[in-house]
């Protein structure tokens, strides 16, 4: 991810650039790869999670719901959630179908399944390996407010 708005996906043996993604409107702040190695998603400073398909390097969905830059994302171990820290001082928790390739959230992405507060920006979200089953195991890191 970068800070001119797109992601570049590299081959680490040949050095080579092998596809640019671009679609978000601001910086890209945050990556995270699913389990089976299919997609790729973004977080960024337009407050947008996209989701990509690391074959085709193409837009899949859109997620909203933030409403300040995205600062982390994380998918849980097991490919069923996608987990999202914000500037906005909140976690999110998006729903992925497990079953299918194709994650629950429509295009327009407001399938947000719970959301957490904080007093501050949540600038890192840890998921411990069973946090499938109790989103209470989220382990966070917040910017102490100035």
């Amino acid at each position: 991810g970068s800070y001119d708005n797109t992601i570049k996906v590299w081959n680490l043996q040949t050095r080579k650039e092998e596809c640019t993604m671009s679609g978000h409107n601001g910086s890209v702040l945050s990556l995270s790869i699913s389990p089976d190695g299919r997609r790729l998603f973004s977080g960024s400073y337009d407050s947008s999670i996209k989701v990509w398909d690391l074959q085709t390097g193409k837009e899949e969905a859109r997620l909203n719901g933030h409403c300040r830059e995205v600062l982390t994302i994380s998918v849980t171990p097991d490919g069923t959630r996608l987990v999202s820290g914000s500037y906005d001082n909140t976690i999110r928790m998006w729903s992925l179908r497990p079953d299918k390739a194709e994650p629950v959230f429509s295009k327009r992405g407001d399938s947000c399944e719970m959301i957490f507060g904080y007093s501050s920006p949540v600038v890192d979200v840890l998921l411990s390996e069973d946090c499938s089953s109790s989103p209470s195991l989220f382990r966070h890191c917040t910017v102490p407010e100035a």
